[in-house]
């Protein structure tokens, strides 16, 4: 169980997914606090976390993909909401990871592969 004034009280699972993700990636102090519960729909699950600095980071597990982050106030999070969330790109099948391009990259279970950098923005690669 996790509190802050910010956020409230939610648990962590750390027998599932989400909850491994969160532990071998540094628990809060790099993903911050849960700000919900970790929640199953249709096949896949999800749990929202907030850093101090207001960072929201929402993990999706799905039997395929595994767990991925999507943070939700970067610059991809931000085009994949706009864009229908699971419904438009579908569920992240990655991380953000750095391509031998050097742009910010992410792939989504759609068929959707976007990049980002300060200077180009957001690209849809497919």
């Amino acid at each position: 169980m996790y509190w802050t004034p910010f956020t409230g009280t939610h648990s962590v699972n750390f027998s599932g997914a989400i909850g491994a993700k969160f532990r071998d990636g540094g628990y809060e102090n790099t993903y911050g606090y849960p700000t919900s519960e970790e929640v199953s729909a249709d096949g896949y699950a999800y749990q929202w976390f907030r850093t101090a600095s207001g960072r929201s980071n929402l993990m999706m597990w799905t039997p395929s993909d595994g767990a991925h982050t999507i943070i939700e106030t970067g610059a991809i999070g931000g085009a994949w909401i706009e864009n229908g969330r699971e419904s438009g790109w579908g569920k992240p099948t990655t991380d953000e990871f750095q391509g031998s391009d050097g742009k910010i990259h992410q792939k989504f279970s759609n068929g959707v592969e976007v990049t980002w950098t300060a200077d180009e923005g957001i690209r849809v690669l497919s």
